[in-house]
Formats: structure tokens, sequence, C-alpha cells
């Protein structure tokens, strides 16, 4: 008996700057998707990205379902799609207003300064 096998094509990378990847420890609970943004917090420890322009340090290497202090690979370095990041909705929205979905601008600039580009 033979077994079919479907292949799904992944393309989240872009360019030729291959994916640089490193360990970080989280600063609070998370469950979150490969690919989202994180920041660095005051503490010195991994959070989910707050929408604040340029702050975003990498994304998730895999799925997250993690708890304060466990360890998580995340991207440091490389090109990605921005079609591919699982983008906070949350982020970006001013305190009292619904959220919204950030505009193209916000997007480009949250890894300003770091190794991590997106197209």
């Amino acid at each position: 008996m033979s077994e079919v096998q479907i292949f799904e094509h992944d393309d989240f990378i872009l360019g030729p700057d291959l994916p640089v990847s490193s360990t970080g420890i989280l600063s609070a609970d998370m469950n979150a998707e490969r690919l989202t943004p994180l920041m660095v917090s005051a503490d010195g420890t991994l959070a989910a990205w707050d929408g604040t322009q340029g702050t975003a340090v990498g994304l998730t290497a895999t799925a997250t379902d993690a708890v304060a202090g466990d360890a998580v690979c995340y991207y440091i370095k490389g090109g990605f799609r921005a079609s591919a990041v699982a983008w906070p909705q949350a982020a970006g929205a001013a305190e009292g207003e619904p959220a919204r979905d950030l505009t193209d601008a916000e997007k480009s600039t949250a890894f300003a300064g770091t190794a991590i580009h997106l197209g």
C-alpha cells in the first residue's frame, strides 16, 4: 500500500539572505504563530512586539506556546515576505480605539536598524 504526500510550498524567505536564528528567554506567556514579531522588554527578555516602530528585533522561528522563562527560537537576520509575517492587529492602535491592521509604512519600519528586511 502506498501513501500519497502533498507538497505545500512554504515561500516565506525573500532574497539571497538566508535566515539566521538565535534563542532568547520569554518575559511572559506566549501563544504565537510562526513569524510573529518580537521585541526586547525592559528586563532584557523577549516579548511580543507592541507596535512601537523600530523596536521589533526578530521573528519567532516556529509557532510558540510557552510560558515566561522558557527559551524560544527566533530569527535575527534574513529577508522575509511581509505577507508571511503574523502581524498583530492591535499593534499601532491608539489607546481606546478599536484594533486595526498595520499600514505598509508601519510594517516597513518595524525592524528598522536590524538585519531583518521585508519585501
